[in-house]
């Protein structure tokens, strides 16, 4: 499902309809407008928009209208290419027509959610998200994908005979940012390399803070160091404070502490 503005600042929305249609793709479209005259709703319909909403739309609306058109019949739900949105997150699950999610560089969206699709064949999800749950059809277990710091992740799976294919189903995991410290499951060390593959479901947290004392590993003496240094038992000029502020909030709190002590405790 293409979830579309028809007012766009450069190329409006019309001729963007017009131009994926001479290319041959037909998504299914949704479509948002300001400016639902007579000659817009015509022009629409005609180049293939199944429902058109008029601004400003609730997201709650946008969202039960997507899973609507997706339960149809086997759809993708893509952005539209070089467009930018304000969706700050994308809800799916329990979508069963959802075949491809390939949501790509909006600048506002961090939180991406597919579970329960049973026909989810293609995920391709990358751009400034820090919060990832989606559950390919041949996994086991749903791929959940997190941040710790100030980082972006990314999750790419393509079975073969998808637009995004692949020789085998497996997944691609990436973490995007600097002072990269590795990925953490399950309360220690799954990987120290930002990308990396998967063949099933996975619970990781990319990270790129909370390594308070700087000896090359999260643990509880972290939790520890950043709850001490939010309740003014240690000096805050005494340690890294872009390290003790996990939660990027400009501020070193003990949710700061908490989220180290859960990371430490496997538990997203």
């Amino acid at each position: 499902v293409m979830i579309l503005d028809l007012m766009l600042p450069e190329l409006d929305g019309i001729s963007l309809l017009q131009t994926i249609s001479v290319s041959g793709s037909r998504p299914t479209v949704l479509a948002t407008t300001r400016l639902a005259n007579d000659y817009v709703i015509e022009a629409a319909t005609k180049l293939g928009v199944e429902y058109l909403m008029l601004k400003p739309c609730d997201i709650g609306a946008i969202v039960s209208r997507v899973k609507d058109l997706s339960r149809q019949r086997p759809r993708p739900a893509i952005s539209a290419p070089d467009t930018r949105t304000h969706i700050s997150k994308v809800e799916l699950s329990n979508c069963e027509g959802l075949w491809l999610l390939d949501f790509l560089n909006q600048p506002y969206c961090t939180q991406a959610r597919a579970l329960n699709c049973p026909n989810l064949r293609g995920v391709n999800l990358s751009g400034v998200y820090t919060d990832i749950e989606v559950q390919p059809r041949l996994f086991s277990r749903p791929v959940r994908l997190n941040t710790l710091g100030s980082g972006t992740v990314s999750f790419v799976y393509g079975e073969s005979g998808t637009e995004i294919g692949g020789e085998n189903e497996t997944g691609s995991v990436g973490a995007q940012g600097e002072n990269f410290l590795g990925w953490y499951s399950e309360g220690s060390i799954h990987s120290a390399e930002a990308d990396f593959e998967i063949t099933d479901g996975i619970s990781a947290t990319a990270c790129f803070a909370g390594d308070i004392n700087a000896d090359g590993s999260i643990t509880m003496q972290d939790a520890i160091a950043a709850l001490r240094a939010a309740v003014g038992v240690t000096d805050l000029n005494s340690i890294d404070f872009a390290m003790a502020d996990v939660d990027c909030s400009g501020n070193i709190g003990i949710p700061d502490a908490l989220a180290i002590a859960r990371l430490c405790m496997g538990v997203l």
